[in-house]
């Protein structure tokens, strides 16, 4: 006859153990600690998750510049900065297929899935912006892109990105 008891591999010790090997081999992957400490991977998993509260995590690295990508992001940069001082509503006109030309990996350019999905989207977007966040991002595009030209095109320090 089977036991109802429920087995589990999660006691204790074995949580404690897993941190323990978490301090001592932090840049060891998960299936490594797993395999010291006697576990499935399975069950290292769990107890990463549901005891110690650690998540998986991988750098990815996105947007990579080639070398031929500054020249163009800093004449983007130029041609904006001039375009903007030309006239203070010139940022209205900017689109991906107007006649600035957008650097390479440029961030937001995502393909929506059609056109009315994309006027939608801006529609939106713009009916629920208070004036005065526009007008910060108006000046915000001005001191990023004066940023972009002082440092010859290379990624902005120091930015965070959001979704």
């Amino acid at each position: 006859m089977k036991s109802l008891r429920k087995k589990t591999i999660r006691t204790p010790e074995n949580v404690a153990a897993v941190r323990a090997a978490l301090i001592n081999s932090h840049k060891r992957s998960a299936r490594k600690h797993a395999l010291s400490l006697n576990l499935s991977s399975k069950s290292l998993r769990r107890i990463l998750h549901s005891d110690i509260n650690y998540h998986p995590y991988k750098v990815q690295v996105i947007q990579e510049l080639k070398p031929a990508d500054l020249y163009s992001r800093t004449t983007f940069r130029r041609e904006t900065l001039t375009r903007m001082d030309e006239n203070e509503n010139s940022i209205q006109n900017v689109s991906k297929n107007g006649d600035i030309h957008w650097p390479p990996r440029s961030r937001g350019l995502s393909k929506p899935r059609n056109i009315d999905e994309l006027k939608t989207k801006i529609k939106e977007e713009l009916a629920s912006t208070p004036l005065e966040v526009i007008r910060r991002v108006v000046k915000n595009i001005r001191s990023r892109a004066e940023e972009c030209l002082r440092i010859d095109g290379h990624h902005l320090e120091n930015i965070i990105f959001r979704k």
